[in-house]
């Protein structure tokens, strides 16, 4: 479904991600992770079309999508959940959702997609008039999942659906991506709890400086001695 081939992007003079190779396949989920600033947000915020490119491609169900805007690859179902969940905390719950509907795909079924995620997050139904800047940390995470789904994407792409939640949160953010894996849902994740995101996912990718340095089954990552040393201090 998703092909990245030698993508190179920065900032100004400054390059930050060095000939990145990936591949998503339809119905998986895939992990992408390593440390701070090793370019995560980077990829995604590439691969979204938020950061132009400097050299590379990317193919979103083979159309090279490498110069398309931003909305124009929601349209067609590449979708990002950003870091810092970035919500209107003065509008309230049902208005975050609703803006995640803005392309004339996602507007033809939002009432039905609506229905569908206040089922798969009912606490957000319970509080859809309450103000989003009122709602606790896993709530905001579960509001911008939400309005996530709401763009109906065919690859929804989170980047740290658990930043700045306590354990127990964490666990639960990420058994709510594995509920939406579950029903179909191909996801690309970035994740810095390496556990978490490895368990949910198919296959993986590490990500170092820039630069793709380990990739595989997640099983086989998670036992690979050298990433244990580097991630999970064991």
């Amino acid at each position: 479904m998703l092909t990245v081939s030698d993508l190179r992007a920065g900032y100004g003079q400054l390059e930050v991600l060095h000939s990145i190779d990936l591949t998503v396949d339809a119905g998986e989920v895939v992990s992408l992770i390593g440390a701070n600033a090793a370019g995560k947000t980077t990829t995604l915020n590439t691969l979204a079309g938020v950061l132009p490119p400097s050299a590379g491609s990317i193919l979103f169900d083979g159309e090279d999508i490498t110069r398309l805007p931003s909305h124009a690859r929601v349209e067609r179902g590449l979708v990002l959940v950003p870091q810092g969940r970035q919500l209107f905390g003065h509008m309230t719950v049902e208005e975050n959702i609703d803006l995640g509907a803005y392309t004339k795909r996602a507007a033809r079924h939002a009432a039905g997609t609506r229905a569908e995620v206040f089922d798969l997050f009912p606490v957000l139904a319970d509080r859809r008039r309450q103000q989003a800047g009122t709602l606790s940390g896993g709530e905001q995470s579960m509001l911008a999942m939400a309005r996530g789904l709401m763009a109906k994407p065919r690859l929804l792409m989170l980047d740290e659906p658990t930043e700045g939640l306590s354990p127990l949160l964490v666990s639960q953010t990420m058994e709510l991506a594995g509920t939406v894996a579950e029903r179909g849902m191909t996801i690309l994740l970035v994740e810095q709890n390496v556990v978490q995101a490895l368990k949910r996912a198919k296959r993986g990718y590490v990500l170092e400086s820039g630069k793709i340095t380990m990739s595989g089954e997640s099983a086989d990552l998670l036992a690979d001695d050298g990433l244990r040393a580097a991630f999970l201090g064991l």
